[in-house]
């Protein structure tokens, strides 16, 4: 029998040391065990599993990791790059610990917003009705592992009726340690009947970070409910990321996720949606950029379980230098969802002769009833919009940056926040050549 890898290895012992360590109550503790004997009979994905076959964690298990003592310094270059003018409550984690001094948890009528380890002490009921409950299956490893290891994160609970105004901003930063950290922040999201709210998850990373941060977020959004989610990561480019959004919706529930990843050595984004009521609706928009050797895979599975669902996704990837990314996106419309549709979409733009992406728009049909569509497009620049800027003057390498970041920019565009939405454009602006001289285009 061979000997586990480096980073399995690192993961029984940080198990073995919150089973010996942590002064947990006996159901969490059960809960953990449970979560790794799920994880250990899945084990860590290859390629030989079809979800996983175009992303090799090969780099990442040659690593070994450690649950962090308490979170790090904040450095000023990390607090320059957050959304520091979003109003609203606002929780920080460093290296998956809370930092209280820069967290603004002040009440909100509707809406409580408490760390996950103060609402398991309290024996918060969203923690016993949520936790491990939507996250589940075969298809979810590292959901496993992110319960076997599970220290903190967020609760959110939205009261029915309740509308909330301000966004609610989950803030997580990777440091530069002497040793490779292991995070496994968990987010309940407990949207009640009609109610509704923004929520925003950013990551950054201090230089030369290089840790595993594996997120898991479960949410059940209630009758006739409206979230708005939105997930960031940005600076996290030495980083292994495993973002997974596991979601059901009740009937009439309205969702909007936008995805934005600017870079990034190693990162999954799973997002599984379950549309459970007559008339839920999801809207999921994705932008990814990827080079010098990183590589971005977004998977996405909705199904449709109740009739008159509907869901919309259009992902665009922008891939430069040896930067890879996938995109996996199936739809599921089980035998009973009458009159449901479903469209997809996904459109890349490649940059250079050694970027690739690997895509596969699926649709799993088990009912006549229903409209469905998906495409997907792969391809470079056009020519005739470049030769028509060229004619008027820009430079190539100026003209080139111009049409990309008109690419991204209609989906940036549909971000509500504008806070967040002018970062992220700036940000995107950031990441091209002749930046300086798109700026005074834009």
């Amino acid at each position: 029998m061979s000997s586990p890898s480096p980073a399995l290895a690192s993961f029984k012992a940080a198990a073995d040391q919150l089973a010996i360590n942590d002064a947990a109550p006996d159901w969490l503790n059960a809960t953990r065990v449970n979560g790794w004997q799920r994880f250990a009979e899945m084990g860590v994905p290859g390629v030989r599993d079809e979800r996983w076959k175009y992303t090799r964690l090969a780099a990442l298990e040659r690593q070994s990791f450690v649950l962090p003592n308490h979170g790090g310094a904040l450095s000023k270059a990390v607090h320059a790059e957050e959304f520091s003018a979003l109003p609203g409550l606002r929780m920080v984690f460093v290296d998956g610990c809370l930092d209280e001094r820069s967290s603004r948890l002040a009440g909100k009528a509707g809406l409580r917003v408490r760390s996950l380890d103060n609402a398991i002490a309290d024996n918060d009921a969203v923690v016993s009705e949520l936790l491990g409950k939507i996250a589940q299956g075969p298809l979810h490893p590292f959901a496993a592992l992110n319960t076997a290891l599970l220290a903190n994160g967020a609760v959110i609970d939205v009261e029915p009726h309740a509308t909330i105004e301000e966004p609610v901003y989950l803030l997580f930063i990777s440091s530069c340690a002497q040793v490779s950290l292991i995070s496994n922040p968990r987010i309940l999201l407990n949207i009640g009947a009609n109610a509704s709210v923004t929520v925003v998850e950013h990551h950054l990373a201090h230089d030369g970070a290089k840790n595993f941060v594996n997120v898991t977020t479960e949410g059940r959004i209630g009758e006739g409910a409206r979230l708005e989610y939105c997930s960031v990561l940005d600076g996290v480019a030495l980083d292994s990321h495993i973002n997974g959004l596991h979601l059901e919706q009740a009937g009439d529930s309205h969702v909007i996720h936008n995805s934005v990843t600017l870079g990034g050595r190693m990162i999954r984004n799973d997002l599984h949606c379950r549309l459970l009521g007559p008339g839920s609706h999801i809207d999921m928009r994705g932008l990814y950029l990827a080079g010098d050797r990183q590589h971005v895979d977004n998977h996405t599975l909705v199904e449709h379980c109740a009739p008159h669902t509907s869901s919309a996704q259009d992902y665009k990837g922008v891939l430069h230098g040896r930067g890879r990314a996938v995109f996996n996106g199936k739809v599921l419309i089980h035998s009973g969802a009458n009159g449901s549709e479903a469209h997809q979409s996904n459109g890349n733009l490649l940059l250079s002769e050694k970027a690739e992406i690997d895509t596969k728009p699926e649709l799993e049909i088990y009912n006549d009833d229903v409209k469905c569509s998906h495409g997907a497009t792969v391809g470079q620049l056009d020519k005739e919009a470049l030769f028509y800027l060229r004619s008027r003057g820009i430079g190539e390498a100026t003209a080139r940056s111009m049409l990309t970041f008109a690419f991204a920019e209609a989906l940036v565009q549909r971000i509500g926040l504008s806070d967040v939405r002018n970062r992220i454009e700036q940000r995107v602006i950031e990441l091209l050549p002749e930046s300086e001289r798109i700026r005074s285009f834009v």
